[in-house]
């Protein structure tokens, strides 16, 4: 958020927020407070189920920096079906170039139903997904099933996950 505050500042953009002084008088104005983004912490080898599930569809695993222009139209799609997501282009962009993270899209005929950004802390170590967004079931298992697939290279698995999911 400092990143994309400075930047912003830089670009002379205009932004402000709003401290309501009392939720429910600004509820029926349709602003609430922001949701809070949780952390899934789980050992991957509880996946191994989701391994016999039958998925349509391909994954591929790609660097992030020779990607970007594909990740970000998905991410146009993604929105226009996530409430209250917002896009910026170029702090997107320039935080992609600088970031080390992978990207697992997930194809259909052609098609990007979800993708997974991610990074690894090394060899029997820790898996760490920044996000993992999905269009329908069928990508949000067949991204689980790609992590399950990974059972043997860690020992954790460490996700953010929104607000309205419920993977408990």
């Amino acid at each position: 958020i400092k990143y994309a505050l400075t930047q912003a500042q830089k670009a002379d953009f205009a932004f402000s927020t709003l401290y309501p002084f009392r939720q429910s008088f600004y509820a029926k104005f349709g602003y609430i407070t922001f949701p809070h983004i949780r952390e899934m912490i789980l050992n991957p080898s509880n996946l191994k189920d989701i391994l016999k599930m039958e998925t349509k569809g391909e994954i591929a695993r790609v660097h992030i920096k020779d990607n970007i222009d594909r990740f970000y139209s998905f991410l146009k799609n993604y929105q226009k079906c996530k409430h209250g997501m917002g896009l910026f282009e170029e702090l997107l962009t320039q935080a992609l170039k600088e970031s080390n993270y992978w990207i697992a899209f997930f194809n259909v005929d052609g098609n990007d139903e979800g993708v997974m950004s991610f990074k690894t802390s090394g060899f029997e170590k820790e898996l760490t997904i920044l996000e993992m967004l999905y269009n329908n079931v069928n990508a949000k298992y067949s991204l689980l099933k790609y992590i399950a697939t990974h059972t043997d290279q860690f020992v954790k698995v460490r996700c953010k996950i929104f607000a309205d999911e419920t993977p408990e």
